[in-house]
């Protein structure tokens, strides 16, 4: 896969690092500021899973569409742990380690154009059944707390 350089006025393609490269490069430039091993790692591996889907495709190819089309098949994959669906929560998590490589080769002057720039990544977030205390529950509760007042010292 080659990307297009940044070179203010050139318009002729050059080879470019190797995307393997480019994603050390990526994980190299968010230990510096701080990232664990373990999510280094974690990105590293969403980022090879990420190019493993878009198979021999140029990187200069992807765009809005392309980046589209990952998300609705993230939608669709099944866990490799748990056979479920992939919860949104770590969809948006994929999408965002996916965001945050192109935003570093924009700063790095790999690529002339963001596919994701003014994206923003949402969840179908899961409605949670709040657990409400029964009126009788909390007055066993509220019972229970002893209570000093100035006669009972």
């Amino acid at each position: 896969m080659n990307l297009i350089p940044a070179t203010p006025g050139s318009l002729e393609r050059r080879e470019m690092e190797p995307v393997k490269v480019l994603v050390y490069g990526f994980l190299e430039y968010q230990k510096g500021y701080g990232l664990s091993p373990v999510t280094s790692k974690r990105n590293g591996y969403l980022l090879q899973k990420f190019f493993r889907w878009l198979g021999d495709k140029d990187t200069r190819e992807i765009d809005r569409t392309v980046i589209y089309h990952y998300s609705e098949y993230l939608k669709k994959a099944k866990s490799r742990i748990t056979g479920k669906p992939v919860s949104p929560e770590t969809r948006k998590l994929e999408m965002s380690v996916i965001k945050g490589f192109f935003d570093y080769l924009i700063r790095q002057e790999k690529i002339l154009v963001h596919p994701m720039e003014g994206m923003k990544i949402k969840t179908g977030r899961r409605k949670t059944i709040r657990k409400v205390f029964a009126e009788k529950d909390i007055c066993i509760f509220l019972d229970s707390i002893p209570i000093n007042t100035p006669e009972k010292q």
